[in-house]
């Protein structure tokens, strides 16, 4: 079964976060758009795979969060949540059926909860605008 594995870099960067003890210079992980790029990835593969290759599902997809620890969750203009300690992983078949963003969302719901937080009904409707659904 192929498996289908993603990097998505772009969206961390550097941002600054002012206290009342001063200012700090931080990593962000971005999600809506880490979202919306796993979501897309998966979208372009899926297509490569039937168009291109021929090749039918099912697919193995391993979906991951690596090398960023000690980011913060960026929410738009907000920087909040725990900085991440450890790497997020998650794998599951994926017979091509199901609407990528709700395929996703068990991995998308494991790093909110990385960083300590329940994910947001704002966090899945912005990801069904964006993606299209």
């Amino acid at each position: 079964m192929p498996v289908f594995v993603a990097q998505i870099c772009s969206t961390v960067s550097r941002g600054h976060q002012n206290s009342d003890k001063g200012s700090v210079d931080l990593r962000l992980l971005h999600v809506y758009r880490f979202e919306l790029s796993c979501a897309l990835a998966l979208e372009n593969f899926s297509q490569f795979m039937r168009k291109t290759l021929n090749y039918p599902p099912p697919w193995r997809v391993e979906a991951s969060l690596r090398g960023i620890k000690d980011c913060k969750l960026g929410l738009g203009v907000r920087i909040d949540g725990l900085a991440l300690q450890d790497n997020v992983v998650w794998s599951k078949g994926f017979n091509g059926s199901e609407p990528v963003p709700e395929y996703l969302a068990p991995f998308f719901e494991s790093v909110w909860a990385a960083f300590g937080w329940e994910r947001t009904k704002e966090a899945r409707d912005h990801l069904a605008q964006d993606f299209g659904t």
